[in-house]
């Protein structure tokens, strides 16, 4: 009788360590949602958050590219409600990423002297563009 409820506690101890460990993975992927002005509202409390989305516009004529050490290096601005951020890429960018396309950039916010600075996630991964033209005027 002892060895089956050994038995027992012990798969019961490793389902739980299971899911602990599954949980505790999970937690660093989990990140915040925000629109450009939610952002600029308060920058220095996002500065520690590692997942960041943020959400806005493409400034229009802000888009500059580069190429270094053969990748591509880009920089632009994401406007919403009047809020402008700075933003870093480096990496593929998807075919409707253009001036006025609705944007979400992923990765975490960074401070340079007194400028606040948006490095986004590189690859495709960091950069999400809609078709400017499906959404204009609906800002």
């Amino acid at each position: 009788m002892k060895s089956k409820h050994f038995k027992i506690l012990v798969t019961a101890a490793l389902a739980l360590g299971g899911i602990a460990f599954i949980a505790s993975q999970s937690v660093g992927d989990v990140g915040m949602y925000l629109y450009v002005e939610d952002m600029m509202k308060q920058p220095d409390h996002w500065l520690a958050q590692k997942n960041l989305s943020v959400h806005g516009y493409v400034v229009p004529g802000s888009i500059r590219v580069e190429i270094r050490d053969q990748k591509t290096h880009r920089t632009f601005q994401l406007e919403r409600q009047g809020k402008i951020i700075d933003v870093r890429h480096a990496g593929v960018a998807p075919d409707t990423f253009k001036d006025q396309a609705e944007t979400v950039v992923k990765g975490h916010l960074i401070k340079e002297g007194d400028q606040f600075v948006f490095q986004a996630t590189e690859g495709e991964a960091g950069i999400v563009a809609k078709c400017p033209s499906k959404y204009n005027g609906q800002r």
